[in-house]
């Protein structure tokens, strides 16, 4: 994780930026200027290499997350790391963002494995049929669950023998 620098004071960055919640934008105002140039109404920030957005305020770079951050609650985030709920490093929107502390462990949410190709855990299709077969590990083993006509019974069946495993014998 990176240490980060303290950002602005909070009133400093409302004189520049404004941000809307709802659709997650940071746009400048009419306080900000490069080179003699006023940039009210742009969206403020660029996207790095990474995928993550950064603003530049008086020479410094800063990431947009920590910014939109401080706007909204008022306080720098500083000895946190502030990362997308959905792991979209494009959706800023305040309810999608949460503080975690630096160099704790981010887990966003995932798409399926590309392998995957049902989007559901313990799910394969047969090429030659079409048919679902729903399948779990029990004791080391992989278990066959049955055959279904759509993806979703097969892993409703999955969950249902998932949840039962957990359980225990007594379940």
């Amino acid at each position: 994780m990176a240490n980060h620098k303290r950002l602005p004071p909070a009133e400093f960055l409302r004189q520049h930026l404004s941000y809307d919640p709802r659709s997650g934008h940071c746009r400048w105002t009419a306080a900000a200027t490069v080179r003699g140039q006023s940039r009210q109404g742009e969206r403020a920030g660029s996207k790095s290499r990474d995928g993550r957005w950064h603003v530049a305020i008086e020479g410094q770079r800063y990431a947009l997350t920590r910014i939109i951050w401080c706007l909204h609650h008022g306080v720098d985030p500083i000895g946190r790391e502030i990362t997308p709920i959905n792991g979209n490093r494009d959706d800023h929107r305040i309810n999608n963002l949460r503080a975690t502390p630096e160099g704790q462990p981010r887990n966003p949410r995932r798409s399926a494995p590309s392998d995957l190709a049902t989007g559901f855990k313990g799910v394969t299709q047969d090429r030659s049929t079409g048919r679902f077969r729903a399948r779990i590990l029990m004791d080391g083993r992989r278990q066959s669950l049955g055959e279904f006509d759509n993806k979703y019974d097969a892993f409703l069946t999955y969950v249902r023998v998932a949840k039962a495993q957990l359980r225990g014998p007594t379940a």
